[in-house]
């Protein structure tokens, strides 16, 4: 299928899916759009390839782009004039059978990109531009014609079964303007809308009256929130009618939510970046009870954008404090109780200024990241009690202003001076609170039913426009925000908590979905509940808040529609030899290779003591399994109706088991990986690589190239084993258990006396057993040459996303940059950076120099192949311009007679590749925290009690210090076969390696 052909199926799919059926419909796509939506094809610049290459059935078609778009929009409406080479999207997928979809999308696309980047050069040159061709003035006909076969295609052909689209011309220039009628309303005029919608006392889901309507156009064009395109837009009676239909669409699935306000000076919409609320610290202050006396203790509270472990919040120039993960997940915190002083500092600073701050936090490999965030400069902060976490009772939790029961405003008298004046002459009654423990510089007050405050009221007090009170109130927090084709979803795997502000009494209501209220503290008006949906092909949904017959409030949902090979009710699954999804089981799933072609390996197999394995009876072993968190995830995975859970699901159980077992800090995607690399579940990832389904694996005994020293087959476990299926194997076999943390899967193994025990356990207990999959797997798994000659390669063009990082070859660590320039002297370079759509997720980009010194770039789903295509491209260039032969192969340490070998943390394998390892000893590999010390041509390893570990090349030099990785019992054609499949050479450690054993944090070898 060509470029041109695949971008139309993404557009299609994108912007004209079933889930947007009688829903209305834009085509924004801006650069930073597309970069979003098609980050696998190359972003702006693969659709500008796209355009560029045409379709190929007018390979022989002489004529502009707009003459082009129109001779598709005939074929598309008459199928006998259809030239050879015509691919109709009902031939790709099943959805667009027999609908004459369009097949001119690029076409749109291009169009509007170019108008929304043509400020200062003009459209048709702009187009003209971007696609290195000659793109006439006179096209304007051609063009309004391929949009209005679009709205008759929508509308009147499909009845909106695909959304509706329709043609609107804003201003004098009749055929641009359809273009820009996509992009009048920017990613970042999202939120803006949203304080709008609130000023203007607007309900989610209201019919938008003229009145509200010019009301809308007024309050906006005097704003500071909206972009400076927008604001025009609303004073231009040309675009009014497009902006009646746009905001009453926005108005229809608004969630409600209102943006807290920032009160310094310097917060203006100047279309570029705004602060993020998602990156605010809030303010918490902790009823501490000392010596029958209370005093209160100030902590700070973040969103949880940010997937990892060890959190810890810098705030202004105070010193790192650790912070937690709510139970929830949807926010970190922390309360240092012996920072105390530290954090009085900043609130009291907070008062004039804006407080820049950072988020710190550990990545899978165990290196430090940190994240820029900040408190924002406030003379008066609202709070409420609030118990969103059981570490928080008692506890006051910064909010936007409460809709009954007590507020308290803490505030700077110094800059707010007047404020209790204020309340004494509006006649509203507070209380003061002399508690100890805040600065001395601010008061803390308390009005006890802020129902009696109207809006105007509130609006004094915090000095902002006034904004009506609902009589309830409904709030997302959590879940992943994806902004994209001109609206706000949520992914249908990772969906947020809705809490409620509401009278005693209401309820929550909506069809196609189910609700479960979570627990809250006593003193708390905030109630919160997680929701799954009942229809995944629904996506759509107007959350009510109900009083008897009443209905207080409305929200709108968006869920981002099920793609078709995320589908949560696919019972067939496996992947393919570079690690993607196939919709089939013909490829990997735990051990198991079902259509493989292979060779026989003789492989040699170790001998080793079952000591060597720390055995228990099968009694003990049992009791290291039961409690674990990981064999009780793997329990309730394995009872799901279709063996699946959406990520979602799996995170908020793995916290509930964890919480249970009172184990802190555990991160559930790195916990699942983890179970990933050693067979035990699958994971499915979304087209930008992000996790979003959990796969179960069938139970399998599979033999290991180990035998002890009775010459005994010792098998390994891998699957998503039930809790019972472990206590069988606990019974019925001698069982060699590796003793793991409180969280980590034990490492299984075992060996039985007769062989033909074994298969009458995995037939009585529905065990799987293969035998040796390690020869297999290694003959069939793709090298890293061969993915990097699978990729496709594109142009990058004026994108500068956010948060960009380039990878450090030399020490395996990302850093910021300036730029995504490839460095002409390297062949290939990783970047990574902030997803254009969710907030908090990071994309890998891989750039290459091809001849002509001409960068391209293609997308990374798995970034461990981009960090090993990088190093390799960094191994040539060392060797060639230092003279460092050592480093090009780059050297990979084996010893071959314990079978370990040796590779830092920051180069783990791609996980397909290093499923070959962990096969071989059936469990992950060592870590361990090392330091290096430099002997003349090479460096010695030692640990954290100075023991020797492994003598390395000084490739490593950059690297020995650090967390290394020792996979076991490797047998060296195996070793040979995944370091070729690096790229790498095998580099014989000989005695010197170290032989004790070694203390690991994720399993303990004695």
């Amino acid at each position: 299928m060509s470029l041109f052909a695949e971008w139309n199926s993404l557009l299609l799919e994108e912007y004209f899916s079933p889930a947007r059926a009688n829903q209305e419909v834009w085509m924004p796509t801006t650069r930073s759009e597309l970069e979003g939506i098609g980050i696998r094809k190359g972003g702006a610049s693969g659709l500008i390839e796209a355009v560029k290459s045409g379709p190929k059935c007018l390979r022989r078609f002489k004529g502009n782009i707009a003459e082009k778009a129109k001779e598709l929009a005939s074929q598309r409406e008459w199928p006998s004039k259809r030239r050879y080479g015509y691919i109709d999207p009902g031939e790709i997928s099943e959805n667009y059978r027999d609908s004459k979809a369009p097949t001119y999308l690029p076409y749109l696309a291009l169009w509007v990109l170019a108008k929304s980047e043509s400020e200062n050069t003009g459209f048709y040159s702009t187009v003209s531009s971007l696609i290195d061709g000659v793109f006439p003035s006179n096209t304007g006909s051609l063009m309004e014609a391929v949009w209005r076969d679009l709205d008759s295609w929508s509308n009147i052909s499909q009845k909106g079964r695909f959304g509706r689209f329709n043609v609107n011309i804003l201003g004098s220039h009749k055929f641009v303007g359809i273009a820009y009628a996509q992009t009048i309303i920017t990613h970042k005029d999202l939120e803006g809308l949203s304080r709008l919608f609130g000023s203007c006392g607007l309900q989610s889901g209201q019919t938008l009256s003229q009145n509200n309507f010019l009301k809308l156009l007024e309050v906006g064009q005097s704003s500071n929130y909206l972009s400076l395109g927008l604001k025009d837009a609303m004073g231009n009676e040309h675009y009014i009618e497009h902006l009646k239909q746009s905001l009453n669409s926005h108005l229809e699935f608004w969630d409600g939510q209102v943006p807290i306000r920032d009160s310094s000076n310097s917060h203006h919409f100047d279309g570029k970046a705004v602060n993020d609320e998602n990156d605010e610290l809030t303010l918490i202050l902790r009823m501490k009870d000392e010596e029958d006396s209370f005093a209160w203790e100030i902590g700070w509270r973040l969103p949880a954008t940010i997937a990892g472990v060890n959190y810890a919040i810098k705030a202004g120039c105070s010193n790192e404090v650790g912070a937690n993960l709510e139970l929830s997940g949807s926010h970190i915190f922390t309360v240092p109780s012996n920072l105390q002083s530290d954090m009085r500092n900043v609130l009291g600073k907070s008062a004039t200024a804006k407080i820049d701050s950072l988020l710190t936090y550990s990545d899978r490999e165990g290196e430090r990241n940190e994240r820029k965030i900040y408190l924002r400069e406030d003379k008066i902060r609202v709070l409420v009690w609030d118990s969103p976490d059981p570490l928080l009772k008692d506890t006051l939790i910064e909010r936007e202003m409460p809709l009954q029961g007590p507020a308290y405003l803490l505030y700077f008298p110094s800059i707010y001076s007047n404020l209790e004046q204020l309340l004494n002459n509006e006649k509203i009654d507070f209380d003061p609170l002399d508690m100890p423990g805040l600065p001395d510089e601010c008061n803390l007050i308390c009005i006890a039913d802020i129902s009696k405050v109207t809006a105007e009221q509130r609006a004094l007090i915090l000095d902002e426009e006034p904004i009506h009170p609902p009589r309830a109130r409904i709030r997302f927090v959590g879940g992943k925000a994806i902004i994209g084709s001109g609206s706000k979803q949520y992914a249908y795997y990772d969906l947020p908590i809705v809490e409620v502000e509401a009278p005693e009494g209401a309820e929550l209501s909506c069809t196609g979905l189910t609700f479960k209220e979570l627990n809250c503290g006593d003193k708390t008006l905030i109630r919160r509940f997680q929701f799954s949906l009942d229809d995944e092909g629904v996506n759509a949904f107007r959350i009510d808040v109900r009083l008897a017959e009443e209905i207080l409030c409305t929200a709108g949902l968006k869920v981002l529609a099920v793609g078709s090979l995320s589908a949560s009710k696919r019972t067939k699954f496996s992947l393919d030899r570079y690690g993607k999804v196939l919709s089939d089981d013909t490829g990997l799933c735990g051990a198991t290779i079902n259509k493989a072609f292979t060779e026989d390996l003789n492989i040699t197999s170790f001998q080793t003591a079952p000591l060597t394995f720390m055995s228990w009876d099968g009694e003990d072993a049992w009791e290291s399994i039961e409690p674990n968190i990981s064999a009780q995830f793997l329990d309730s995975i394995a009872a799901t109706t279709y063996g699946s859970m959406s990520y979602g699901v799996a995170r908020d159980q793995i916290r509930r088991l964890a919480n249970n077992a009172n184990i802190k800090d555990v991160a559930p995607a790195l916990l699942i990986r983890e179970l990933r690399r050693r067979g035990n579940v699958e994971i499915e990832c979304d087209a930008k690589g992000h996790m979003i389904r959990v796969c179960s694996v069938p139970p399998t005994i599979y033999s290991l190239p180990i035998t002890d020293n009775r010459n005994r087959q010792v098998y390994g476990v891998c699957g998503s084993l039930r809790l019972q299926q472990w206590k069988e194997l606990t019974t019925h076999c001698n069982i060699l258990i590796e003793k793991p943390n409180s969280h980590i899967l034990p490492v299984v193994r075992l060996y039985v006396e007769d062989p033909g025990l074994l298969k009458k356990i995995a037939g009585e207990y529905q065990f799987l057993i293969e035998d040796l999959p390690v020869r297999k797997l290694s003959q069939w798994v793709g090298s890293v040459k061969e993915m990097k000659e699978s990729l496709s390669w594109y142009h990058e063009q004026g994108y500068s996303p956010n948060y960009l990082e380039r990878l450090n070859p030399g020490n395996g660590v990302f850093g910021a940059s300036e730029n995504i320039m490839v460095d002409p002297k390297r062949a290939f370079e990783l970047f990574r950076y902030e997803d254009p759509q969710v907030q908090g997720l990071r994309v890998y980009k891989l750039g290459g120099n091809f001849e002509g010194h001409l960068s391209r770039y293609s997308f990374i789903e798995d970034s461990r192949w981009g960090v090993w295509i990088a190093i390799n491209a960094f191994a040539e260039f060392v060797k060639n311009t230092m003279n460092f032969n050592d480093a090009s192969p780059w050297p990979i340490h084996f010893d071959k007679e314990s079978g370990r070998l040796w590779l830092p943390a920051r180069m783990e394998p791609p996980f397909i590749i290093e499923r070959i390892l962990t096969l071989c000893s059936g469990s992950g590999p060592l870590l361990i925290k090392t330091v290096g010390v430099h002997n003349g041509d090479s460096i010695s390893l030692h640990d954290s009690s100075d023991n020797f570990v492994v003598k390395v090349s000084l490739a490593y030099s950059e690297m020995s210090d650090g967390r290394w990785l020792c996979y076991r019992w490797v047998p060296e054609k195996i070793a040979l076969i995944v370091v070729s499949l690096l790229g790498g050479e095998l580099k014989e450690v000989g005695n010197n390696s170290h032989t004790i054993n070694f203390k690991d944090e994720k399993c303990q070898l004695v």
